[in-house]
This record gives C-alpha cells, sequence and structure tokens, in this order.
C-alpha cells in the first residue's frame, strides 16, 4: 500500500496522542461520508449561528462585565468557521486521494 504524500505526520501525531476516533465498519467509505455530511452541517449550522452567538455574547459581557474577557470580532468568528470548513473539505479530498482503511496504526503503519 502506498504511503500517502500530504498530512501523514499529523494523523500519525494525532492517532498516537489518541486524539483521533477509531472507527470500525463494515463499510468505511459509507460511514466515513456519514461523518462528514455531519460535520458539514455542524459548519453550516455554526455559521448560521455566529451573527446571533455574536449578540448573545456582546449582551452578556454588558451585563457581567469581565475586563480580562477578550472582545470576539466578526473576523474571529469568520477566520474559525473558515478553519472548520476547510478542515471539512480537506479530509473529504484527502478520502477521495486515499479510501478508508489506509491510516493503520502500530508496527504495520510505519512500513
Amino acid at each position: 500500500m502506498a504511503r500517502w504524500q500530504k498530512g501523514e505526520r499529523t494523523v500519525q501525531y494525532l492517532i498516537g496522542r489518541g486524539r483521533l476516533e477509531n472507527i470500525e465498519a463494515e463499510d468505511l467509505a459509507s460511514q466515513s461520508e456519514a461523518l462528514l455530511k455531519r460535520a458539514s452541517l455542524r459548519v453550516g449550522t455554526t455559521a448560521a449561528a455566529a451573527p446571533a452567538e455574536r449578540f448573545r455574547r456582546t449582551r452578556h459581557s454588558a451585563q457581567y462585565f469581565d475586563p480580562r474577557a477578550v472582545p470576539i470580532t466578526e473576523a474571529d468568528t469568520s477566520w474559525a468557521i473558515g478553519k472548520a470548513t476547510d478542515a471539512v473539505s480537506g479530509v473529504r479530498t484527502l478520502l477521495e486521494e486515499s479510501p478508508p482503511g489506509r491510516f493503520v496504526t502500530g508496527a504495520a503503519g510505519r512500513a
């Protein structure tokens, strides 16, 4: 099995630290697609709710003043949503180029 070029070190790091979920399924392709759809929905929901969240935080900070609190700007919100969108897109691309079953841990994965 050929090694993937982009992101291998990051994936191995996350696997080694227990930061990635282990998914066992008969049909990994279907399972990964379902998880990507769920992640995309979460990003979309978060993006749609971002103006409301900013309003809630602004109201909260006005009522419960905390001088140490760093203000959350629209640019901060856009940046975070963009990063999440890029992450979902990157996973989708990786799965298209390297179908599920590719990430193996242990000695066999280092060969």
